[in-house]
């Protein structure tokens, strides 16, 4: 009985974590035996009681907009996301949030843990207490640690307006302050910022362990997007460069050089690692075109400029004119900064969002939500260059506009929706949401396109069809016949075709049950259609449909 009762009382702790935690521990207690100090000694002589407030202060803010003001604490992997992307200077909320807000628990995740390494760093690389010695704490504002703590979340916090503002386009996310403390970080401690890579790789290790300690998996069928089709590369770019500018110029106050070859070698690293050689363009909305080539020149050219500008002599460039090394780097990195934010304000001025959405069935106070297909990209169609003109950018989906808040967006993409059968787009504001469904419904035809039908409908309403596609021949002859499938009113049906002549329309069968057309019998097995002569068997198509 005793023995017995032992599993079952404690069946409750997770073992998997306990075994990761006690090892862990593990490891640091033998390393701290090994080195014969604290492992947190060199952090108590830089933070305030060895933490780096600053960096949590930060963390916690982040994690506050993203549980209180997003919902994500309710719904932590379906935060409300659309009204806090920067989709104008006119549109204060998505100018003011956007980069402090998230697109889902993944990027906050991955965001979190990059602000912790590299906030972490600069944050050490600045200190809680002055350096010079004779200085004492307290004696100003500039030598008292609290308010030194203070400087990371105003930095993070300038920062994220600045690149909101420059950012190409409605981004959204925290990575542009990212890059700023790691580009901070290159400069001050370049072996501590490549080390703050390795960093992330470990601590990100451990929180997807807390998450899935074991992770079955098999061979599935998914829609995926290139992972650099959703990289802001331009805000990245921004970010990066006002950390090494910042970086600089507090070496420049402080005389404190690091070496730039170890600079060099940890911008190239970091931007390579960050993926800052991803510059593409869109060729649809669903489609793009990576040029790597021109993404490794500027990885390159921005390791050298920075280290550069990190170069402690005064060196001048050419000898009769007064201008140094380290002016011409600084000066191009402010150069670059400019012309990329100067490219984003055509974004931020346009007027979007003040035609309703295509097939637009669903509204929900002021927006609105359809389905449309090789449609203009909204947003992109209403950027007006001051010369030249932006390509026509085709759009296919669940489509979301607004004109109050400048909004255009493709919120489901065609090719997810026909994938899944269903999805939903969370549309709202400060203190409310409501979630909309979109549900595709038709046939998957043999050797030819879908035929389909897109119905919408919000949370507590009555669906609506929003979207009708052509009818779509089946590749297989049979009898002499091609067999089509056609959306009807209600459902869909069948149009059998010889030549010039046709049978039909007929009704496709229900489940169970067969249906002539001409010298062919339609027969419905489950979810598909099988058309039968002389004994012949032949699938024309799969019924796809979500229950309503």
């Amino acid at each position: 009985m005793v023995q017995g009762s032992i599993p079952a009382a404690l069946s409750w702790i997770p073992i998997r974590l306990v075994l990761v935690a006690l090892v862990t521990l593990g490891s640091l207690l033998l390393l701290r035996r090994l080195v014969g100090h604290p492992l947190t000694a060199p952090l108590r002589r830089r933070f305030v009681l060895g933490l780096p407030w600053g960096t949590v202060l930060t963390v916690l803010g982040v994690l506050l907009v993203y549980a209180v003001v997003q919902g994500g604490w309710e719904n932590p992997r379906s935060p409300l996301v659309l009204p806090f992307r920067s989709w104008g200077y006119d549109y204060l909320l998505g100018t003011l949030a956007a980069s402090f807000t998230h697109n889902g628990w993944n990027h906050l995740v991955n965001n979190v843990t990059s602000t912790i390494a590299f906030a972490g760093v600069a944050e050490y690389a600045l200190g809680h207490y002055p350096r010079r010695r004779g200085t004492s704490t307290f004696t100003s504002l500039q030598t008292n640690p609290y308010a030194r703590i203070l400087v990371v979340p105003a930095f993070a916090l300038v920062v994220g307006i600045f690149t909101s503002v420059s950012g190409l386009g409605p981004l959204i996310g925290f990575s542009g302050v990212v890059f700023a403390f790691g580009g901070f970080a290159i400069v001050q401690a370049p072996i501590a910022a490549i080390l703050a890579l390795v960093g992330i790789r470990i601590l990100r290790l451990l929180l997807s362990t807390v998450q899935n300690p074991a992770q079955p998996a098999s061979i599935y069928e998914a829609v995926i997007t290139p992972w650099w089709a959703e990289v802001a590369i331009q805000t990245h770019a921004v970010g990066m460069i006002l950390g090494l500018l910042a970086g600089i110029g507090l070496a420049r106050y402080r005389r404190d050089w690091s070496n730039p070859l170890h600079v060099w070698f940890a911008a190239l690293v970091f931007a390579i690692a960050q993926g800052m050689w991803a510059i593409f363009l869109p060729v649809s909305a669903s489609s793009w075109l990576l040029l790597r080539w021109i993404g490794a020149i500027s990885v390159f050219v921005l390791a050298t400029l920075a280290a550069i500008g990190a170069v402690g002599s005064d060196r001048r460039l050419v000898g009769r004119i007064d201008l140094h090394r380290r002016e011409l780097a600084v000066g191009l990195l402010v150069i670059a900064i400019g012309a990329m934010s100067l490219a984003a304000v055509p974004f931020h001025v346009a007027s979007v969002g003040e035609e309703p959405a295509p097939n637009g069935v669903v509204e929900i106070r002021d927006y609105t939500v359809g389905y449309g297909e090789d449609v203009p990209e909204g947003y992109v169609d209403a950027v007006e260059l001051p010369v030249g003109e932006i390509p026509t950018v085709p759009a296919s989906g669940v489509i979301v506009t607004s004109e109050k808040r400048n909004m255009w967006r493709q919120a489901v993409p065609t090719e997810e929706l026909a994938s899944n059968g269903r999805a939903s787009v969370l549309v709202g504001g400060l203190g409310w949401q409501e979630r909309v469904y979109a549900d595709w419904v038709g046939w998957r035809v043999a050797g030819n396109q879908s035929v389909y039908k897109v119905f919408l409908a919000p949370e507590t309403g009555e669906w609506e069809q929003a979207f009708t596609s052509p009818p779509s021949r089946s590749d297989v002859v049979i009898a002499g016949y091609n067999l089509s499938i056609v959306p009807a009113e209600t459902d869909f049906t069948i149009i059998a075709t010889e030549d010039s002549a046709s049978i039909g329309p007929v009704s496709i069968p229900a489940n169970g049950t067969q249906q002539a057309i001409g010298p062919i019998t339609l027969e419905r097995d489950e979810q598909r259609l099988i058309a039968i002569h002389n004994g012949t068997r032949v699938p024309i198509a799969t019924r796809v449909e979500q229950a309503r």
